[in-house]
């Protein structure tokens, strides 16, 4: 059980990754980690989304990224996506306790990538 958490972990780390390869064209892989980067802080939707989750309220969280993106420019202009990859990138950092008290999984971080991708015409997953 413990390989297919890493797994899991480890391919949404790689999705993260890839994604901003291709619309950033960064080879980093840690270009969008929320502890590294301050890209984007002082953003609204980021202050938000980072409100809630401190409180455990990932689902809203989740929804209100995902209001956001709908109400602003089609496709998501690209700073949109750097605060959706460093949701998911955040997300994807706490523990499956957390995630699990908190009503969500690592497979629904994957489904996020996965149609955050889809909002930028790239099929990744």
């Amino acid at each position: 059980m413990f390989y297919q958490k890493d797994y899991i972990l480890r391919q949404i780390e790689t999705t993260i990754s890839a994604l901003a390869r291709i619309i950033f064209g960064k080879e980093e892989p840690g270009i969008i980690s929320l502890d590294e980067d301050r890209a984007g802080a002082g953003d609204p939707l980021l202050e938000e989304l980072g409100r809630l989750l401190e409180r455990g309220n990932v689902n809203e969280a989740e929804q209100a990224l995902f209001d956001a993106l709908e109400l602003r420019a089609d496709p998501p202009n690209r700073a949109q996506l750097l605060i959706a990859l460093k949701f998911y990138d955040r997300l994807n950092r706490w523990t499956d306790a957390a995630l699990s008290a908190a009503g969500y999984d690592r497979s629904e971080i994957r489904e996020g990538l996965a149609e955050i991708a889809r909002l930028y015409g790239v099929d990744i997953i």
